[in-house]
């Protein structure tokens, strides 16, 4: 069930029950201590979880990606953070909060967010022509090994290249979107120098995520 990407990184995959595309999650495994990035739920993963080490936390890089995030909280009985943002066109954060009847967790900013060793950075993309809000405003985590951990913002293909929202979403997007969408990411990804991807859908980039966004912005 759980995929080793990297020496201290899991993923696993499920079908989103809800629209066409996959949703992907990620464990951070820091010394025995792991850190689960927005869950999926399927049969079986806490208990591989346990078995792999000592969750300390669940934490979202989006209020989209609220998925499994109260069961496994619950289950594991470890902390959720999710993350400050503000109202755009993707989210109304505390719409959300109450529709997914969030309680106990804990609101995280931009910085280092203290216990985990990870650093988070805002990505917003500014409002469309006759918008009011962003489009989009999400966080992603750095950890100290130079990898960055994403939630609808960046994925992977197969081929090894990167695709911005709302590529990988829907057929042919509107290109001044998912430009401007790639902007605000690749501006995160080029000046924390991080060598790898990790996101909530498509594939892992590992390795030459530098590289990768340099030639896709050419």
């Amino acid at each position: 069930m759980l995929i080793p990407i990297k020496k201290n990184i899991f993923a696993w995959t499920t079908p989103d029950p809800e629209d066409n595309w996959i949703m992907r999650g990620h464990i951070l495994d820091q010394d025995g201590d792991l850190v689960i990035f927005d869950p999926p739920l399927v049969p079986g993963l806490t208990e591989a979880i346990k078995s792999l080490g000592n969750p300390v936390a669940v934490i979202l890089t989006t209020l989209d990606h609220t998925r499994g995030c109260r069961y496994i909280t619950r289950n594991l009985d470890t902390k959720l953070l999710i993350p400050s943002q503000p109202v755009s066109e993707a989210l109304d954060p505390e719409k959300m909060i109450v529709e997914k009847k969030l309680a106990g967790y804990e609101t995280y900013e931009e910085g280092e967010i203290g216990g985990l060793d990870l650093t988070a950075f805002r990505v917003t993309v500014p409002p469309r022509s006759g918008k009011t809000v962003s489009y989009m405003d999400e966080m992603m985590l750095l950890d100290n090994r130079g990898n960055l951990f994403a939630g609808d913002i960046a994925m992977g293909t197969p081929e090894g290249k990167i695709l911005t929202c709302p590529q990988g979403f829907m057929q042919d997007p509107p290109e001044d979107v998912y430009r401007a969408t790639f902007k605000a990411a690749s501006s995160v990804i080029i000046r924390t120098g991080s060598t790898s991807l990790f996101a909530g859908h498509g594939d892992d980039l590992v390795g030459n995520l530098q590289e990768t966004v340099r030639t896709a912005g050419k």
